[in-house]
């Protein structure tokens, strides 16, 4: 696997639930006092190509990262991306998590994510002893894992086109796999048990990359546990499972009531709770808070820590925002981005969802949402109100229908007179590898197309609108792009004006410009 890790580059993207303002919210959650994402010291253990740092220490100046992974070609990239962007808080070194110095700690979180799995039981226990060593003592961990029973039925998968594909250079087995996989879903039969589930699993492949599927289900060290060996595990180093980084999962209520109810009277802690939730979902990916053990944590959540956060919103009402009506007994429908509907006719909640909708793609401190609930019903505020707006929140929260934290990002909500995006967004444009997939403000990845891309090269903070349309037109005229409109090319005028307006509003929905005190 390391020969191929050196050759194929693994896939380079930013995870959302890594960023340590996350982290911190959900260890506050429990009641830890965690770090505060804006001075803080973070280690990622196999960062690979970087991407997930770089997007997160170009926003956090003030605090300093280290990335670590036994690849020295992945680092290689990760330091000239980094240099890219001019990061002087960020390092990036090719090393085993064996040979971690002890003078690098402590550190207040340390990121693995898609690792722990993919290597053997003795390097796993050498992550969890040099987090044993590298966390401070109110320090978190993010690891990530695949996991059983889930994983036994796609370990099935993983076990046919182990002994189907030949071996051979990683780009051509991780080909020859997908044409297996595609077999597979294209001539097995129709309304049968397993043939049916299999389908359903092998289309959720289509859209992932070959790396992807070359490094879960082709390289050797593939190693999926229960989660109660991972908490075993995990006591023997001296550490405890906070929690999970995707808190919906934690919620057996996600079941159903009734199934919740079985859970707690089967069950006698956390942890039991979780294994649980795992037999009756089929878990097969765990993404595990990790903490020092004996730490005096609170099981029992509440609302109210939701004081002195932001909170923000995917939900868009079906209708008109002006026209959602917010009289109690009369029902909306709120659509999430995965396309969840949410239908309330309790006008609080209503209230609250088109609060957070005007703001979108930006978030809102609670203080502001309750301010402005109140305001919408046309009532006072007072605790009684303010205690329901949170409790709410939090609900939803933990269904993982929202997003919180306590550092806000730094988004526009709306397109400022010099529209500038993230240097990280701008310096992913410049590649001459480009692969139309950017970093956003809200640490994901967004894919964009041509004139997207040659805006997002513009927006340094100096052009205002008119300038921008000046600089795609110019882009045009250099051959960097093409536009046409009714079959004739479009390279200037009022019409590209309009466009690069419309494309402007787009890529502020989708998180990719900044607020303007924030450059």
């Amino acid at each position: 696997m390391h020969d191929a890790y050196e050759t194929f580059l693994y896939d380079n993207f930013p995870f959302e639930d890594t960023h340590p303002d996350w982290l911190g919210f959900v260890g506050s959650l429990f009641g830890l006092d965690a770090a505060p994402a804006t001075r803080c010291r973070v280690l990622e253990i196999g960062c690979g190509l970087g991407g997930n740092l770089i997007g997160i220490a170009a926003l956090l100046p003030d605090s300093e990262f280290v990335g670590v992974d036994l690849a020295a070609a992945q680092i290689e990239r990760a330091r000239a991306d980094a240099a890219a962007v001019g990061l002087r808080n960020v390092r990036f070194e090719a090393m085993d998590v064996r040979a971690l110095p002890d003078h690098w700690g402590p550190f207040d979180y340390v990121v693995c994510h898609g690792v722990y799995s993919w290597v053997s039981a003795e390097v796993q226990h050498s992550i969890l002893a040099a987090l044993a060593r590298h966390l401070t003592p109110t320090g978190l961990a993010f690891i990530s894992f695949n996991t059983l029973p889930g994983w036994h039925a796609r370990g099935m998968l993983r076990d046919m086109v182990r002994r189907a594909v030949k071996p051979g250079p990683p780009a051509q087995m991780a080909a020859d796999a997908r044409r297996f996989f595609k077999f597979l879903r294209t001539h097995a039969p129709e309304n049968s048990g397993l043939p049916t589930w299999m389908k359903a699993e092998l289309a959720l492949f289509e859209p992932l990359s070959d790396r992807y599927l070359y490094f879960e289900y082709l390289v050797e060290e593939n190693n999926p546990l229960y989660f109660q060996d991972f908490a075993a595990d995990l006591a023997a180093h001296g550490l405890g499972y906070l929690g999970d980084a995707e808190l919906a999962a934690m919620n057996p209520e996600r079941y159903g009531a009734a199934a919740a109810e079985a859970v707690d009277a089967w069950t006698a802690d956390q942890l039991e709770v979780e294994q649980l939730n795992d037999y009756l979902g089929g878990r097969y990916f765990r993404r595990a808070l990790v903490c020092r053990a004996g730490l005096p944590l609170a099981r029992q959540l509440d609302p109210d820590r939701l004081k002195g956060a932001w909170v923000s919103s995917w939900f868009t009402p079906n209708v008109d925002a002006a026209q959602v009506p917010l009289a109690g007994g009369v029902a909306a429908t709120f659509t999430g981005s995965d396309g969840y509907a949410l239908s309330t006719a309790d006008p609080v909640l209503k209230a609250a969802l088109l609060a957070l909708h005007a703001a979108q793609p930006a978030a809102l401190w609670t203080h502001e949402i309750e301010a402005e609930t109140a305001q919408r019903l046309g009532i006072e505020l007072d605790a009684a109100l303010a205690e329901r707006v949170r409790s709410l929140l939090f609900d939803l929260l933990m269904h993982g229908r929202l997003l919180a934290g306590r550092w806000q990002r730094p988004i526009a909500h709306t397109v400022p007179a010099r529209p500038m995006a993230a240097a990280v967004a701008r310096a992913q444009c410049a590649r001459a590898d480009f692969d139309f997939a950017v970093t956003t403000l809200r640490h994901d990845s967004r894919g964009i197309d041509k004139l997207d891309r040659a805006l997002l090269l513009g927006m340094d903070g100096t052009r205002d609108r008119e300038g921008l349309v000046a600089f795609v037109a110019q882009a045009i005229a250099e051959g960097q792009l093409s536009l046409t409109y009714e079959d004739a090319p479009l390279t200037g005028g009022p019409l590209l004006a309009e466009l690069v307006d419309l494309k402007l509003q787009d890529l502020r929905r989708r998180a990719l410009v900044m607020a303007p005190d924030a450059g």
